[in-house]
């Protein structure tokens, strides 16, 4: 047995060591500047040996290029061609969508069907059907509708993290159950009671999908940078059992429902109605419940956690935020939707984040038809991928001087008007833009008004600044940080 793995596994190196070969020169045939690349790994070795995640590898070379509006990489043995000219980036994103409206990650519905049916994974005609259908779901008036829900369990939150008063914290636990507990609420109607457990079958979800090991590792680096991969080894995005897990309990929602004829507005709801009209598979509208949870999960509890540990060491941000939400909410105990929706240095203190932590740290699309690069006599080949990275942009002092100071006053009206559009781009741009932007801002505004209107936070002694970024995730995500918290209120 073991001679004949190591003989398709010699096989197989042989077979990209000769593909490699023969298409090593693919950037300097087109006379594109790019990373001198190893056999077989490309510019991967980092990421293969878990020293840098691939967004601090893209962003170390975007600094390397700078003269550059674009520079060609290798991931493993698939060529990808980085932007770095916010002129190029817009007309890739907005002026010419048409050309490069897929991302460029891939799942094989014969290998993952469930993820391969979430909006992310979604080809074209696909993907505008689904986001055309799924808007309502994001909309301003389904944001008021929700509203209630997200600010109890904000509530909720408060005396979970008073039990920890001062001690020290790890920011990001509260963060994850915060999330889940969203989630759950406002798409599924459930309660997943993460505050009263110390971990719930729906927070290990979460940490299933995104936690730190081989299995996730190997997931990130197939499907984000070489998608063939996963299909020659029938890599599932998403493990089985946690798959099997969202399915069961969604269709049993789903199944409540039709019985009891009761209605909540939410995504059960509206996948219900996608079922009946459409005639959807069961697969297919998992696969979207899966999307609402994934996308609000990872993204909330970072956000939380990089905005909370940023304040714990500039108190006087931290200060100046806490005297805005106590001078918006005067002798109200509750924050109103408009409230917290005009709480402006609260919106700055988030964009800050986002500038500096961008969840998602870079965009990839595929080239759906050959485009000559405006300017240039390089083409574009059709298939081509393409890599935005929004980790070298967001910290690139071109754009944003002193990049490692945490300042929310860069986001002022007055500091925005002078920045091109397309060098703050934590939600991406143009048709393919992240739906949840709105929804995603408020419920974490809506955590931190509560958490830094009750609490202090401190950074403890030791941190390591910079924090130092998870090596093996496809997301920007920190190591453990724990901070000490103070109750105020």
């Amino acid at each position: 047995m073991f001679r004949i793995a190591f003989l398709i596994s010699a096989i197989i190196c042989c077979v990209c060591y000769a593909w490699w070969k023969k298409n090593k020169n693919y950037w300097k045939r087109r006379g594109v500047p790019f990373e001198k690349p190893l056999p077989i790994l490309g510019n991967m070795l980092d990421v293969v040996l878990m020293k840098q995640n691939l967004a601090e590898v893209i962003g170390n070379l975007y600094f390397k290029y700078s003269n550059e509006p674009f520079f060609g990489i290798w991931s493993f043995t698939q060529p990808h061609l980085v932007l770095r000219c916010p002129d190029l980036i817009k007309q890739v994103l907005i002026q010419d969508f048409d050309y490069f409206v897929d991302r460029n990650v891939q799942c094989n519905e014969k290998v993952d069907a469930i993820s391969s049916s979430m909006m992310f994974f979604s080809k074209n005609e696909k993907w505008r059907f689904i986001r055309r259908s799924t808007t309502p779901m994001f909309s301003s008036g389904k944001l008021k509708y929700i509203y209630p829900q997200i600010q109890n369990i904000a509530k909720n939150m408060v005396p979970f993290v008073g039990d920890r008063d001062d001690k020290v914290l790890f920011i990001k636990d509260v963060a994850v159950k915060y999330a889940t507990e969203v989630v759950c609420s406002i798409a599924f109607g459930i309660d997943a009671h993460s505050f009263q457990d110390k971990d719930t079958e729906f927070t290990d979800i979460g940490k299933g999908v995104f936690e730190i090991n081989l299995r996730n590792a190997i997931a990130a680096a197939t499907y984000f940078s070489n998608n063939s991969l996963a299909d020659i080894f029938k890599i599932k995005f998403i493990k089985s059992s946690l798959a099997n897990f969202v399915s069961q309990t969604f269709m049993g929602i789903v199944k409540e429902r039709y019985a009891g004829n009761s209605k909540r507005k939410d995504l059960v709801d509206l996948m219900i109605k996608f079922k009946n009209d459409y005639n959807l598979k069961e697969y297919e509208i998992v696969g979207q419940a899966m999307q609402f949870f994934l996308a609000g999960y990872e993204t909330t509890s970072s956000t939380i956690t990089f905005a909370i540990c940023e304040m714990s060491l500039n108190k006087e941000v931290q200060s100046k935020l806490r005297k805005e939400i106590d001078a918006s909410i005067e002798n109200n105990e509750e924050f109103s939707y408009y409230t917290l929706k005009n709480m402006s240095y609260l919106h700055k203190v988030v964009c800050e984040t986002l500038r500096k932590y961008p969840v998602v740290p870079f965009l990839g699309r595929t080239c759906t038809r050959d485009y000559q690069i405006p300017h240039s006599d390089v083409v574009i080949e059709k298939g081509a991928a393409i890599l935005i990275p929004l980790l070298g942009i967001h910290n690139d002092p071109l754009y944003f001087p002193n990049p490692q100071k945490f300042d929310p006053e860069r986001f002022s009206n007055e500091n925005m008007a002078e920045k091109h559009p397309c060098t703050y781009l934590p939600f991406g741009d143009g048709q393919r833009h992240c739906i949840g932007k709105r929804m995603g801002l408020f419920v974490v505004k809506m955590a931190l008004a509560h958490l830094i209107r009750n609490f202090e936070f401190e950074a403890t002694e030791g941190i390591q600044v910079p924090f130092k970024l998870s090596a093996n995730t496809f997301l920007l995500a920190t190591d453990p940080i724990g901070v000490h918290v103070k109750k105020i209120r």
